[in-house]
């Protein structure tokens, strides 16, 4: 089997209303799908987190032409090799998020060739379902924006979920104003995690943080710039004691990466996106370190199907951290905005019971792409 086609698709969505976070308003939904082809007429899918079409011409007129010919089997020797001819210049950022869309896809490729999931591939499936966590609560023009928040939040609830996160990042004052609200509207003990999208310093992010305690947060996210690794650390030494654990690791890449976040102790729960971090091949790496170091893996959620799946399978892959006799609860970062690149893209993609989530059990990612589908999206 050898590799002979590898194709880019850029997604499209414009969105009926747009919405913010921390650092910029969203008017549209984006993403770049990979497919690589082997001679056999074998598919597999990827995608890349970022930039749609900056991670399109990094798979299309970089990394996707050398792996014309070369044995779509052996993901390690690919990863590595493609990862060595662009370190000088891709350690981090758009390279990395290309190689992860052609890694997933690969992965995706060798489990439909030997008929089983990437769950099993990667080490085996430890659950056939995960319960989901709704991300949501991004930031809308108006006035009355806590009231929103807590009825987006009621409605979460109605829906089944038993875990939120919420954007925060616009000021202390406004910040706490909407957490209270959130709070309110859900009570004291459902599990309500915050993320700032990197939008404070270490001062400001403590002083944030130890109001948010007294509302007893699931985990504070991103609290600092990604490159700031000094002030992650000085963050989660003063929030720990209040009971405020840190995540974090969206922004961040490889094993390299991950390594200077679990050795600097910035994090109690590491993030890595497979569509970013480097795909499956990174991932399990990743998550070695962090089993290595105590710290909890759970990958960072945002884009389309694909990355969804690629996610349901790393996550039913991971094992327990530490291992234990009552098994802790997989959580899966649902996201609630609209997005049809997510909901409309794989008819027959696993539909969420309540709270819970099936892990696909068909060949590879468990998922089919129709092309011709995707082509109403296409940029």
């Amino acid at each position: 089997m050898k590799v002979s086609q590898v194709d880019v698709y850029v997604l499209r969505h414009a969105l009926s209303e747009p919405f913010a976070f921390a650092q910029w308003w969203n008017s549209e939904r984006t993403c770049c799908l990979v497919c690589v082809t082997a001679d056999d007429g074998s598919v597999g899918w990827g995608e890349c987190f970022g930039s749609a079409e900056v991670n399109a011409a990094v798979v299309r007129d970089f990394l996707g032409p050398r792996l014309i010919g070369r044995d779509p089997l052996n993901t390690g020797v690919l990863w590595e090799e493609l990862y060595n001819r662009s370190r000088d210049f891709g350690q981090k950022g758009a390279f990395v998020a290309g190689l992860s869309g052609l890694d997933i896809a690969l992965w995706d490729l060798k489990g439909r060739a030997l008929g089983l999931p990437v769950a099993t591939l990667l080490g085996g499936a430890w659950c056939d379902e995960v319960e989901a966590y709704a991300t949501g609560f991004f930031f809308t023009r108006g006035e009355g924006q806590a009231g929103r928040l807590a009825d987006e939040a009621r409605r979460y609830l109605d829906q089944g979920f038993r875990g939120l996160k919420m954007k925060v990042g616009l000021g202390l004052e406004r910040d706490l104003e909407n957490l209270r609200a959130v709070r309110r509207a859900v009570g004291h003990e459902l599990p309500l995690a915050i993320d700032a999208n990197h939008a404070y310093n270490a001062r400001e992010a403590i002083e944030l943080g130890l109001h948010a305690a007294a509302e007893n947060v699931w985990w504070f996210e991103e609290p600092v710039p990604p490159e700031d690794l000094e002030g992650y650390a000085e963050v989660r030494r003063v929030l720990g004691p209040h009971g405020v654990p840190i995540a974090g690791g969206e922004a961040e890449f490889t094993r390299y990466g991950f390594r200077e976040l679990f050795v600097r102790r910035c994090v109690d729960l590491a993030q890595p996106d497979l569509g970013a971090c480097g795909g499956f091949t990174a991932g399990l790496e990743i998550a070695a370190l962090g089993r290595t170091f105590g710290i909890e893996v759970r990958p960072h959620v945002w884009g389309a199907a694909v990355g969804l799946a690629a996610a349901l399978q790393f996550l039913a892959a991971l094992p327990p951290i530490p291992g234990a006799l009552t098994p802790r609860t997989r959580w899966l970062e649902l996201d609630r905005t609209e997005n049809p690149l997510r909901d409309q893209l794989i008819p027959d993609f696993p539909q969420r019971e309540g709270p819970m989530v099936a892990v696909p059990t068909a060949p590879g990612l468990g998922i089919d792409v129709d092309v011709e589908r995707l082509r109403r999206w296409v940029a």
